[in-house]
């Protein structure tokens, strides 16, 4: 199957720009071809697909060593897209006074939780207000505490 689609891709085209696949454990390529415009790359779970205008290849993951690309020396690669990225708030912590602690940027439907430093669940005295919410430690025995807020974790020293 392989051997057909490299044949599909050296017969389609004659260009100065080519990819090249070789295979773990071999000096020849598994996979060569001339490319009349550049190559869509895309890794599934186990595999990578290549792909050239209706053309398409996909090998195992696992046998790929490298993939090189050779293009002409005017040819100037400037089409990779910037990968889309979500800005996700961190909360900011803040103590009030020494009995109270305010978090910012909290979702609607964040966890809270409290934990002494021995790993054992303490008692929450908690109240939101829109993204923030309020940690009363007035009522906790002196000590160090862990508040998670979500994936954040905050350490807090009851004095």
């Amino acid at each position: 199957m392989l051997a057909a689609v490299m044949c599909l891709f050296t017969l389609h085209v004659a260009a100065e720009e080519e990819i090249i696949v070789y295979e773990k454990g071999k000096s020849e390529p598994v996979f060569n071809c001339w490319l009349a415009e550049k190559p869509v790359i895309t890794f599934g779970q186990n595999s990578i697909t290549l792909k050239v205008s209706d053309l398409e290849a996909t090998l195992p993951i696992a046998n790929v060593e490298r993939v090189e690309f050779k293009f002409n020396e005017t040819d100037v690669l400037t089409d990779i897209e910037d990968v889309e990225q979500r800005e996700e708030a961190v909360p900011s912590f803040r103590y009030i006074d020494g009995q109270t602690i305010e978090v910012a940027g909290v979702a609607d439907d964040a966890s809270v939780l409290l934990y002494s430093i021995d790993g054992k669940a303490a008692p929450l005295s908690l109240s939101r207000n829109g993204s923030r919410i309020t940690v009363g430690i007035r009522n906790l025995q002196k000590g160090i505490y862990i508040l998670r807020v979500d994936k954040q974790t905050y350490k807090i020293f009851k004095k």
